[in-house]
């Protein structure tokens, strides 16, 4: 045998091995994998005006969209957050984990190689034409959503004195298409 059939026969070899594993790995045809929804409203539930400090709700929460300093010296804090409900057979719907946040995906070499040529063409872009190309954002689409707004007011000494949750729906452009 030659070095070129032992070539094709070891790659042969990996791409049945590839589809059979493919092939094993994926769910039924009626079977899909639900999105599973995102644990705001249950971190509020446990939360208590007298007895939760700003420290547990920033390690819950994380950081917020806007603060703000009362005349009294207690302090406002306010979160948005969007949980965007995408269809279980949606091909643009992110990977997510148990608690909905989303997962990033290794990049594959197919996206090595891609990234190599978008980076040479706005090179030869960039040369032959003044100004290059412009950068375009993402592809986005238009998906119903349930923004999760969240106002807490902290005492002078840093204690939750009250908060006021109010889910609504609304429509939000996302990104899609792997951006």
């Amino acid at each position: 045998m030659t070095k070129r059939s032992v070539e094709r026969i070891v790659l042969a070899c990996a791409i049945g091995l590839a589809l059979a594993t493919i092939g094993c790995a994926t769910t039924g045809a009626g079977e899909t994998d639900a999105v599973p929804a995102h644990p705001f409203p249950r971190w509020v539930a446990h939360l208590e005006p007298g007895v939760t400090d700003i420290a547990e709700i920033e390690s819950i929460f994380g950081a917020p969209a806007e603060t703000r300093e009362s005349v009294r010296g207690g302090l406002r804090w306010r979160y948005a957050y969007a949980e965007v409900h995408w269809d279980a057979d949606d091909p643009d719907r992110p990977p997510v984990a148990a608690d909905g946040t989303p997962i990033e995906r290794e990049p594959t070499w197919v996206d090595h190689t891609r990234e190599a040529f978008d980076r040479t063409g706005r090179f030869l872009d960039r040369l032959l034409f003044y100004p290059g190309r412009q950068p375009r954002g993402p592809r986005t689409r238009a998906m119903d959503a349930t923004i999760h707004d969240l106002e807490l007011r902290f005492t002078t000494e840093g204690v939750l004195a009250d908060y006021l949750y109010a889910p609504r729906r609304q429509r939000l452009r996302v990104p899609v298409g792997g951006a």
